[in-house]
């Protein structure tokens, strides 16, 4: 695959949009390649992956038998068909006949209709799933520290921008809710300086007059929560930010 990305246009790829054809003359050149016993290593030089194997002759024999036709029977069975195992049975019946293209055509797109119109409900789940997560972790704020933050944010900035957003935002309001109740300690300014996307460094030049002040912006982003001209997460950053900054 990776040389033929070399050697074809980006077209051949896209041509069609045929998974089983390109999957055929891949295997093809496989079994050239085959014949000859000879497969370069795309980044070794001079390199042959087949110096050492064995039985090539009946390997190459059974790539060279492998049609469209086939390949398409194989990707059903041993794909298709297992996926539409999930669907519901009067999904799944369709392909108990598939001996016409027409039959397996419609079977094919009953499983995707089928995955279309419940990929919004998976994904509500899936984020309501989420939700409760990040929310009973969030609320044990003696396990919100600095590095479990940071680790929190890597790993959903891999997922979705969204539960990031979201984990930002539950995680501002716990802290301001511990901080309107306990007050500040040096592990929540430590956290909330990160959250800020400020230095941990900070923490150390805050003084008592810096804390007070910190608290009465605990309570002002309270109130930034019910304003609708910006998104929620943009505003309780803003002011801790410019205080920080200024001070």
């Amino acid at each position: 695959m990776l040389w033929t990305c070399e050697t074809e246009p980006r077209s051949w790829w896209t041509r069609n949009l045929n998974l089983i054809r390109i999957c055929t003359e891949l295997l093809r050149t496989m079994s050239v390649w085959l014949t000859a016993a000879r497969c370069p290593h795309y980044f070794i030089n001079n390199c042959n992956l087949l110096d050492s194997f064995c039985n090539l002759e009946v390997i190459t024999s059974q790539l060279m038998s492998i049609d469209e036709t086939w390949l398409s029977a194989w990707f059903v069975n041993n794909y298709i068909r297992k996926c539409s195992e999930l669907c519901p049975d009067n999904v799944s019946r369709l392909f108990n006949d598939v001996s016409t293209s027409m039959k397996l055509q419609r079977a094919v797109s009953a499983v995707v209709d089928w995955r279309l119109n419940t990929a919004l409900r998976d994904e509500w789940s899936l984020f309501d799933t989420a939700d409760l997560i990040i929310s009973s972790n969030v609320s044990e704020l003696p396990d919100l520290t600095v590095r479990s933050y940071v680790w929190w944010i890597t790993e959903l900035s891999k997922m979705d921008s969204r539960l990031l957003i979201y984990f930002n935002a539950v995680a501002y309001l716990q802290v301001i809710y511990i901080v309107s109740s306990s007050g500040f300690s040096d592990e929540l300014i430590d956290v909330l300086a990160t959250m800020s996307g400020l230095s941990v460094s900070t923490r150390h030049h805050i003084n008592q007059r810096s804390s007070e002040l910190l608290l009465i912006i605990a309570t002002k982003l309270m109130k930034f929560i019910g304003m609708k001209s910006r998104g929620t997460v943009q505003l309780i950053e803003i002011e801790p930010r410019r205080i920080y900054t200024e001070r």
